[in-house]
């Protein structure tokens, strides 16, 4: 399903954070999880991808969460001599200290260099505006902001400080606004209709100002959408059907696409922007689990989907033995 989905098909020749992200958090979550390596070990290995994940992009430590609180869930029904609190909290410990080892550096510089308070990005207060504004939700041109004129300074502290208390200000005066951006940002990154985010970042003219589509691949655009929708709808409705048999599917897989999800729900539908590029890794683990609800609809489902043999009572044909014995001549 990776392989032939259409938009990673689409996105993959695009130089984006997303692909990287995914790769640090597939192999942190290997890495966390696996019995080939002792237990110390593992969890020493899955921090140093999770913090190289978190400087790839500031989600990942969201992500990390996620990956450090399965390990230990399943450390403690896999393995007896991992279930005792002094030693999940030894495992914690490795974990963070690991992932402080590849972040602390980059904090260190960024707080010598940006300014205090800026750890590890220097957008993230841009970013929070985007979703919490009066002008509108999206991005916009920082020279139609109230920023303007500070990015011809390449000021980046004032303009992550700004951003934060603009943003702040709106929502304190209008905490309504939360519902309004919550639900945008919902359908910005998971209504299925809408995703055709990797044609459109494949097919997009950088030379153009805004976001355009290079001419001579308008066609490609048309196609690739259709085909994304058609993806994205597949990716949306497979997985639910696991709901039917959440123990043949694995009930695991679904806890940890149902975190997955709710962390880049909460993360960028309600908190930050909210736009349909950033549900990449969610649908990595969506078409997890598709793969795991059209293996177990194949095996809850054997006279329907697997051919017939003479042990099951009939012929391929659907006739039994008893019933064309006894037909007339």
């Amino acid at each position: 399903i990776l392989a032939v989905f259409p938009q990673f098909v689409l996105f993959s020749p695009v130089l984006a954070s997303e692909h990287l992200l995914a790769v640090l958090v597939l192999l942190g979550l290997l890495a966390a999880t696996t019995d080939r390596l002792k237990p110390h070990l593992r969890f020493g290995v899955a921090g140093l991808l999770v913090g190289a994940a978190v400087l790839t992009r500031g989600d990942g430590a969201v992500y990390g969460l996620i990956i450090l609180g399965y390990a230990l869930f399943t450390s403690r029904r896999v393995n007896a001599d991992d279930s005792s609190w002094p030693r999940l909290a030894r495992h914690t410990a490795v974990f963070s200290l690991a992932a402080l080892i590849v972040v602390a550096p980059w904090i260190v510089r960024n707080e010598i260099v940006m300014g205090r308070g800026t750890l590890i990005g220097g957008n993230s207060g841009q970013v929070f505006w985007y979703g919490h504004n009066a002008q509108q939700y999206g991005f916009i041109a920082l020279s139609d902001t109230p920023m303007a004129g500070l990015d011809e300074r390449l000021d980046e502290r004032e303009i992550q400080r700004m951003a934060w208390r603009l943003a702040l200000e709106y929502v304190r005066e209008n905490p309504t606004s939360l519902f309004e951006s919550a639900w945008r940002g919902t359908s910005e990154v998971f209504a299925p209709g809408g995703q055709n985010w990797g044609v459109f970042w494949a097919t997009r003219d950088t030379r153009a100002t805004g976001f355009a589509t290079r001419p001579d691949l308008v066609e490609i655009f048309n196609v690739g959408s259709g085909l994304s929708r058609i993806g994205a709808w597949f990716l949306t409705i497979v997985p639910l059907l696991a709901l039917l048999n959440t123990r043949a599917v694995g009930r695991r897989l679904l806890i940890l696409v149902a975190a997955i999800t709710g962390a880049t729900w909460l993360f960028y539908s309600v908190i930050f922007l909210g736009i349909p590029r950033y549900r990449y890794l969610v649908d990595v683990f969506l078409s997890m689990a598709a793969a795991a609800t059209i293996v177990a609809l194949y095996n809850l489902s054997p006279r329907l989907l697997k051919p017939a043999t003479p042990s099951d009572g009939g012929s391929i044909s659907g006739t039994s033995h008893e019933s064309a014995e006894s037909a007339p001549s």
